[in-house]
């Protein structure tokens, strides 16, 4: 969201064409593809990154299982080093989710950011003598986040099946997986239940962005 309020803010600027470029990069690019591109990277060329072996490096024991969070359980246990192992793992996965995240959102954000700068009830705001920050974040982002909460709640649901490609490239033992691996093996229970908790989600996410539209939006009543 930030990076679309500074390109819609700078139009027609190098930040403008940057998140642009970076907007359909992200769009266009498949997460197996960016995570094999990170991987490539910042594993295989800088060294920088451990390897993707799933939640944990071989070399590091795991904590006492108490909540079955890696990096709660070593906090509890308190293993500093094993934290630190268990969260270099979760980088380059949360950034190959994250690309495929960030660039619809910030595409819709610039797009409906524009439309309302442009409006007269901001030109109003700007005459009256409001300061520009509060123009901008409590008229013109306010009245832009509508399309972006939708956006945002068609993006976490495309997440959800997005994630089967992120787990298998980096194997990662998720619920994902476990699901694509009861299906080839011809385990329908697993599956039933995979379905059932997607479709659980599915529905506490459309709740979550109804009570958004009613806390963003003035005219709607929660209630």
């Amino acid at each position: 969201v930030p990076l679309g309020v500074i390109a819609a803010l700078r139009p027609g600027s190098v930040v403008d064409h940057g998140v642009r470029l970076f907007c359909a990069l992200g769009v266009c690019v498949p997460t197996f593809v960016s995570g094999l591109l990170l991987i490539y990277v910042f594993y295989y060329l800088i060294g920088l990154a451990p390897d993707p072996t799933g939640r944990i490096d071989v070399f590091t024991s795991l904590p006492p299982q108490r909540t079955g969070f890696l990096l709660i359980d070593f906090l509890l246990a308190g293993d500093v080093e094993g934290w630190w192992a268990a969260f270099k793992q979760l980088i380059l996965p949360a950034l190959s989710m994250a690309l495929f995240v960030i660039a619809p959102l910030a595409r819709i954000t610039r797009a409906s950011m524009l439309v309302s700068l442009g409006s007269d009830f901001v030109r109003t705001a700007r005459s009256v003598g409001l300061s520009w920050r509060k123009v901008v974040v409590t008229y013109a982002l306010r009245n832009a986040i509508l399309p972006v909460i939708t956006i945002a709640g068609i993006v976490f649901s495309t997440m959800l099946g997005a994630n089967v490609l992120v787990e298998k490239v980096f194997s990662w033992p998720g619920v994902a997986s476990y699901a694509l691996d009861a299906l080839l093996s011809s385990d329908y229970a697993p599956v039933q239940g995979f379905v059932l908790l997607m479709a659980s989600l599915f529905v506490l996410v459309n709740l979550v962005v109804d009570i958004c539209y009613g806390i963003a939006d003035p005219r709607v009543s929660i209630e």
